[in-house]
């Protein structure tokens, strides 16, 4: 009787290597089609309602640059996987239905004439699935794991990729006390729905500061891979040249 192949350490090692990155791309893929489709499902109901239509919109504005960070920064991590790892997964599933229901909320066909206000309670939690996220990421890319060449690359990646963990208490409290401005504006629309409109339009242009400080520090990132590797042929063309 013939043996079947034998599958190799070596064969398997670097399967396991290329599980995380190919199995987080994939369900990221997944998660943030049915979130970005609910999305726009959302926009198109909000401008046929004229009710509360600006302040609608803002939130969905917030949402929307947050799902774009948070995309943009889980394919980033990753990149830097050091060991394979599906501990990220179920964190990623979550963050994906809580953002779905987020723009459910909004949209007053789905989520009712004062859904929208339910939108900061579930940004809370939104703020505590993430930070989790950012430390399993962060965690899974350690630079010991890496050539020591690009490890002060690495290290500083991984310490501006763990930044936002820090306004995480902060923001989710803010949100929290957003919350309940919300819950007292449905008896006292003025002057608690501006605060909401205000507070709304500086969470979008905070997001979009965050989009390019992640923007950023990945190009950096990206440039002192490839500077890295630009020194290392320099000095195997010199060690050849010096054994000629």
């Amino acid at each position: 009787m013939r043996a079947g192949p034998v599958l190799g350490a070596r064969e398997l090692g670097q399967r396991l290597r290329d599980y995380g990155l190919s199995t987080l791309a994939q369900v990221a893929a997944l998660i943030m089609g049915a979130v970005f489709s609910t999305a726009a499902l959302c926009f198109v109901a909000i401008l046929q309602s004229p009710e509360l239509q600006i302040l609608r919109l803002s939130i969905w504005f917030v949402g929307i640059l947050n799902c774009w960070l948070a995309l943009t920064r889980i394919l980033h991590a990753g990149l830097t996987h050091a060991r394979p790892s599906a501990s990220h997964l179920p964190l990623v599933l979550i963050w994906g239905l809580l953002a779905t229901i987020n723009f459910a909320l909004i949209s007053e066909e789905t989520g009712g004439v004062d859904g929208w206000r339910h939108v900061y309670l579930v940004s809370v939690l939104l703020m505590l699935v993430s930070a989790a996220l950012t430390y399993v990421e962060s965690d899974t890319a350690s630079a010991e794991r890496f050539d020591p060449a690009i490890g002060a690359v690495l290290s500083r990646r991984i310490k501006e990729f763990r930044a936002p963990l820090f306004s995480t208490i902060p923001s989710a409290a803010l949100c929290g006390g957003l919350y309940y401005v919300a819950l007292i504006a449905k008896t006292e629309p003025h002057p608690w729905l501006m605060a909401l409109l205000v507070s709304n339009i500086v969470g979008c242009v905070s997001f979009a500061g965050f989009i390019f400080a992640e923007m950023a520090s990945f190009r950096r990132f990206v440039d002192g891979v490839e500077a890295a590797n630009a020194a290392g042929a320099h000095d195997q063309t010199e060690d050849r040249g010096g054994h000629r």
